[in-house]
């Protein structure tokens, strides 16, 4: 049994404004290295994936025209948008959701209920909200 998603962050894909979407088997995109969820929608979309290690390598590679598009999570783009200059304007749209779950060890699997029943409540309260994303 997995606990409760303690939340669903939306993905999005952006590429340069005034292009067209791009799509097909011959598109390169890239993403955050090590996220899972990346290489689920480069194969979803057909599509090679190049991984970056930094915001900033994956925002160079979609402005120099290395890749077609970058994949992010659409809060950190909205952040990085807002706190950094970026050169050229980009275009997207949310291609999925992804659930972010607690991982515990199996050793621990009896908690689990409780677990589930402290994510639910901590929702329900608005702590999760509050403490992910803070007000500004």
């Amino acid at each position: 049994m997995s606990p409760t998603p303690y939340i669903n962050f939306g993905v999005s894909l952006y590429w340069p404004l005034g292009v067209k979407e791009p799509k097909g088997p011959n598109i390169t995109i890239a993403a955050i290295a090590g996220t899972y969820w990346a290489r689920q929608i480069a194969d979803r979309l057909g599509a090679r994936l190049l991984e970056a290690n930094s915001y900033s390598q994956l925002l160079h590679l979609v402005q120099s025209g290395h890749v077609q598009a970058v994949l992010m999570a659409t809060d950190v783009f909205q952040k990085i948008i807002t706190t950094r200059e970026v050169s050229q304007e980009l275009q997207g749209r949310e291609v999925t959701t992804v659930p972010l779950h607690v991982v515990i060890n199996r050793r621990y699997a009896a908690l689990m209920p409780a677990l589930d029943l402290a994510i639910n409540a901590l929702i329900a309260d608005g702590t999760v909200t509050a403490t992910l994303f803070p007000a500004q």
